[in-house]
C-alpha cells in the first residue's frame, strides 16, 4: 500500500470514529464479543429479546393490540417462549396505518427512511430510528473485518446507482471508502446495461482503484466472471475477497466467480428491513458455506413444516420487527461451534423465497432449487429467468455462451429435464442477449404470476 492510500485510509478511519461515533461503538462491541461461548450468546439474546418485547408492548399500538388479542404473556422466561407470539408478515404491516406502526417515542423524530427493492411486489417503507441505523452501520463495519475490509479501507460495490456519480456521491465515496460503480441505473437502463463494452469499462475502473474487496449482486458478478474467463481477462493485482448478496448464490456461480477473480467468495444474507442477518466466515467460505447468524443483532427461527425464516430485530424500535416472516426459506441450526472461533446459530442452507416456486396444474409446487440444479448441467448457460404467466404457460429466457463446445447437447439435456418436470405445462424457450433487472437492480430468476 502506497503512502497516499495509507493517509486516505487514516482519514476515513478518523471520520468513522468522529462523525459516526455511535456506529464505531457498535463496531467495537461486536468485535469484543465475537468469540463468546454459546451460553453467553443465548443469555445476551434473551436479555435483548425481553427488552424489545417490553418496548414494543409499551410503545407500539400495533404490537400491543396484536398481542392482547392473542392473549400473549409478554413476560418471557426463555428464547423458546417467542414461539407463543403471533407471526407478522410484510403484508400485515403494509395494511396498517403508519401512525399505528411507528412507536410513540419516534413519531415526531427524524427517522431514517428506506424502501425495499420491490422485487416481489410494491416496495415496503422501512422506518429506522437513529440508533438502529447506527447499529446496522457498525455491524457492517464489523462484518467487513471477516473478509479483509477493515474500517478505513477503500472498496468497490457493484450495485444499483447513478451511472455518472454526482459531486455529492464522490464526496461520500471518498470519506466512506465505499466506491459504488453502477451496474444498473433505473433512469438509464439502456446506457447502464451490462454488455461487453460496459463490462470492460467497469473492469478498467476497478483496475484504476485497485480495491482489495469487491461486493456485488450474484447475477452481475457471474456476468463479469463469464466475460473475464471467456476473454482471458485477469486483474493485474491480487484481490482479497468478493462479497455476494441480495440474490441466491449457487455453488457453480461461486466456483466461476472465484476462478475469474482468483479469490474467495464470502456470501451474505440479509434484507433492507433487517440489514445483515447471516454471513460466512473465512472457514465457511472455504468449506461448508454455512452462514453465521448474527445473534447479537437478531433472533432467527425456521418455521416447522415450511422452513420459512422468522426474524426478530433487537434494535429496530421506530418500526419493531418481532417474529417477522420475510418471505425467505432456510435451514438453521441453533448451537454450532465453528473452528473460526464463533459460536451460535447458523443457516446451513438458504432455500430461496416462498414466492419463487412454480405451481403445476395438479397443484404441486416446484422449488427454485430444482431449476438451479438443472441449469448448472449446461456450463455454457450464463443467466436465465423462468416466468410463469399461467398454470400451463411458462417462458424461459436464457443467455448462453456460443464460444464453448457442446452447447447444443448440454442445452438439450437441460431443456428435457425442465420440460419433464413441468408436467402439462407449455414451455417456451427464448434465447436473449440480456435479461433486464428489476427496479432494485436484481435479476429475479423465477417469477410467477400464479397465485
Amino acid at each position: 500500500m502506497n503512502l497516499n492510500n495509507r493517509i486516505f485510509n487514516l482519514i476515513r478511519l478518523f471520520t468513522l470514529k468522529i462523525a459516526k461515533r455511535r456506529s464505531y461503538k457498535y463496531y467495537k462491541l461486536y468485535k469484543k464479543n465475537q468469540y463468546q461461548d454459546l451460553e453467553w450468546v443465548k443469555k445476551d439474546q434473551l436479555t435483548k429479546l425481553k427488552e424489545i418485547i417490553r418496548f414494543a408492548y409499551d410503545n407500539n399500538n400495533f404490537y400491543k393490540k396484536l398481542w392482547d388479542e392473542n392473549k400473549v404473556d409478554i413476560n418471557i422466561k426463555s428464547l423458546d417462549d417467542i414461539e407463543n407470539f403471533p407471526i407478522v408478515t410484510k403484508e400485515d404491516l403494509k395494511r396498517q396505518e403508519e401512525s399505528l406502526l411507528v412507536s410513540e417515542p419516534f413519531k415526531k423524530k427524524k427517522n431514517v427512511i428506506d424502501y425495499t427493492t420491490g422485487s416481489t411486489g410494491n416496495p415496503f417503507k422501512v422506518i429506522k430510528n437513529r440508533n438502529c441505523a447506527a447499529e446496522r452501520f457498525g455491524l457492517s463495519k464489523y462484518l467487513g473485518s471477516w473478509y479483509y475490509n477493515m474500517p478505513g479501507t477503500a472498496w468497490v460495490r457493484l450495485w444499483r446507482a447513478n451511472l455518472k456519480p454526482t459531486f455529492f456521491d464522490k464526496i461520500k465515496f471518498f470519506f466512506s471508502g465505499q466506491y459504488v460503480i453502477s451496474i444498473y441505473d433505473p433512469t438509464k437502463p439502456n446506457e447502464s446495461a451490462l454488455d461487453s463494452q460496459r463490462l470492460n469499462e467497469i473492469l478498467s475502473e476497478i483496475e484504476s482503484k485497485r480495491p482489495p474487496v469487491i461486493e456485488g449482486f450474484v447475477s452481475a458478478l457471474t456476468l463479469f466472471a463469464n466475460h473475464m474467463l471467456t476473454n482471458n481477462i485477469n486483474l493485474s493485482y491480487q484481490l482479497k475477497s468478493i462479497v455476494t448478496g441480495a440474490e441466491q448464490l449457487e455453488d457453480n456461480d461461486r466456483e466461476q466467480i472465484e476462478k475469474a477473480f482468483n479469490c474467495h467468495v464470502y456470501n451474505r444474507y440479509g434484507g433492507t428491513e433487517t440489514s445483515a442477518i447471516a454471513h460466512e466466515c473465512h472457514v465457511q467460505s472455504d468449506s461448508n458455506h454455512y452462514l453465521h447468524i448474527l445473534d447479537g443483532h437478531c433472533l432467527v427461527e425456521s418455521e416447522k413444516g415450511t422452513e420459512e425464516l422468522i426474524i426478530t430485530d433487537f434494535y429496530s424500535r421506530a418500526l419493531p420487527l418481532i417474529r417477522y416472516k420475510n418471505g425467505d426459506k432456510g435451514v438453521i441450526k441453533c448451537d454450532f461451534e465453528c473452528s473460526c472461533g464463533i459460536s451460535g446459530g447458523i443457516i446451513t442452507n438458504l432455500l430461496g423465497r416462498t414466492n419463487d416456486a412454480i405451481k403445476l396444474p395438479n397443484g404441486k409446487m416446484i422449488s427454485s432449487h430444482l431449476w438451479h440444479n438443472y441449469m448448472k448441467k449446461c456450463p455454457n448457460l450464463i443467466q436465465y429467468q423462468i416466468i410463469q404467466y399461467q398454470l400451463d404457460k411458462v417462458v424461459i429466457k436464457y443467455i448462453i455462451s456460443s464460444t464453448k463446445n457442446n452447447e447444443e447437447d448440454s442445452l438439450l439435456l437441460v431443456k428435457n429435464l425442465v420440460e419433464n418436470a413441468l408436467t402439462n405445462v407449455n414451455v417456451d424457450w427464448e434465447k436473449v442477449d440480456r435479461i433486464p433487472p428489476s427496479s432494485g437492480g436484481k435479476i429475479t430468476q423465477v417469477v410467477s404470476y400464479v397465485k
